[in-house]
C-alpha cells in the first residue's frame, strides 16, 4: 500500500476529463469517491496525543532548574514540535535519508 495526495488526485481527475471531453458529471462522481475513501490515520488524533505527550513530558522533566534536564526537555520538545508538524501535514520528512522533502514522505 502507499499514500496519494487525494487533492491532487482529484485535481488531475478533473484535468483528464476536461482533456478528454467527458462529462463532469463522471468526474463528480469520482472525486465523491475519492473523498469517501477512509484515510490511513487519524491524525487529528495523533497530533493531540503527540500535544499531550509534550505537555506531559514539560510538568514532568522542564524548568526543574537543572540545566541537563531543561537541555533535554529543549531537544524532546523540538522533536515533538516537529513531528506534530509532520502529522498535521505542515511539514514532510524523508524517513530513509532523514531529511525534508518537497511534500512526499517516502519510506
Amino acid at each position: 500500500m502507499r499514500l496519494i495526495d487525494a487533492d491532487k488526485f482529484k485535481v488531475q481527475v478533473a484535468g483528464m476529463t476536461a482533456l478528454n471531453g467527458y462529462p463532469p458529471s463522471k468526474a463528480n462522481a469520482l472525486c465523491e469517491l475519492i473523498d469517501r475513501q477512509p484515510t490511513v490515520r487519524d491524525t487529528e488524533k495523533a497530533a493531540k496525543e503527540l500535544k499531550d505527550l509534550k505537555l506531559a513530558y514539560y510538568l514532568a522533566i522542564a524548568n526543574t532548574g537543572d540545566e541537563r534536564l531543561d537541555a533535554i526537555y529543549k531537544n524532546v520538545g523540538y522533536t515533538l514540535d516537529r513531528a506534530i508538524e509532520i502529522i498535521e501535514g505542515n511539514r514532510t520528512i524523508e524517513i530513509a535519508k532523514g531529511y525534508e522533502t518537497d511534500g512526499q514522505t517516502r519510506i
